[in-house]
């Protein structure tokens, strides 16, 4: 009874979820007709790779009325230091501040930025530690593009809602 109960005080403040899990919704047809455009360096090609596959989903685009632009940036702080002088701890900051464009008129319908800070360890060894920094850094790129197709996802599913 108290499920029940809670469900209906969901109804009732308007709450309805944003991944309904249907590959047809509109927000998802929306992603399709977005094309991803690229990022510099290799960070942002490895960003643009993360987003074509969590807005796509392996499916086939359609034609494209969108176009995401995304520039990103990235800080390295190290940190921990030992007596020596040495960090063994590094925190890596990616930014990204994004923009959606209508292709038909050059109009930004929507701008947003996304951050994310990972932290990896610095070991003795260099070729280690750039190792670690590959990865937090395919980590961080990661979910920095699952956080920014939320937002997209919010904004497209606002937008047919107004329909």
């Amino acid at each position: 009874f108290l499920i029940f109960l809670f469900l209906l005080t969901l109804m009732g403040c308007g709450f309805r979820p944003l991944h309904i899990g249907s590959k047809n919704s509109a927000t998802e047809t929306l992603f399709l007709e977005t094309e991803v455009a690229p990022i510099k360096n290799r960070t942002g090609q490895l960003l643009r790779n993360s987003l074509i596959r969590h807005l796509y989903r392996g499916r086939a685009k359609k034609e494209a009325r969108y176009r995401l632009i995304t520039k990103l940036s990235e800080n390295k702080l190290l940190f921990a230091v030992k007596k020596n002088a040495f960090a063994t701890r590094a925190n890596l900051a990616l930014i990204s501040d994004f923009s959606v464009l209508r292709l038909l008129d050059g109009k930004i319908m929507f701008a947003d930025s996304s951050r994310i800070t990972v932290s990896f360890n610095v070991l003795d060894s260099e070729f280690a530690s750039h190792l670690a920094e590959l990865q937090a850094r395919k980590r961080g790129l990661e979910v920095l593009s699952e956080d920014m197709r939320t937002r997209l996802a919010a904004y497209f599913y606002d937008q047919t809602d107004k329909k």
